[in-house]
């Protein structure tokens, strides 16, 4: 709440990663994704030890094909943003360290662990290629 982010959310019993985007794309948005046109861009792990009900293991996906314009939901307002001017201040603390890499092409596996007020890093790693 408050912050900027993508698309996604918990993947159901019996879901893929892939068909979890799809669905969360539609709700969140009311946009068209097909499978087809996902690509798999990596693993992001958040490591919460001060709160470990705030730990997750995410699957991180791109997509340049969708059908219909997005819209806002209960659950997310929509904006466009230039590549080289992503309004950082306003989103998570890990954000700078791994999106521009995928805006970029690149695949990445990378682990965040969040200090105390669960909002700063206390260290992370980043492996892209």
């Amino acid at each position: 709440m408050g912050k900027l982010n993508g698309y996604g959310g918990k993947i159901q019993p019996g879901e893929s990663p892939e068909v979890a985007v799809v669905r969360e794309i539609m709700e969140e948005s009311r946009l068209t994704v097909d499978l087809r046109d996902l690509r798999p861009s990596g693993t992001l792990v958040f490591d919460f030890p001060f709160e470990r009900d705030f730990d997750h293991h995410v699957h991180v996906f791109t997509a340049d094909a969708w059908q219909g314009e997005p819209v806002e939901t209960a659950e997310m307002v929509p904006f466009w943003h230039a590549v080289d001017r992503l309004p950082f201040d306003r989103m998570w603390a890990d954000d700078p360290h791994w999106l521009p890499f995928v805006l970029a092409g690149h695949r990445i596996d990378a682990t965040f662990t969040f200090a105390e007020d669960n909002e700063s890093l206390s260290a992370w790693h980043v492996r892209w290629q």
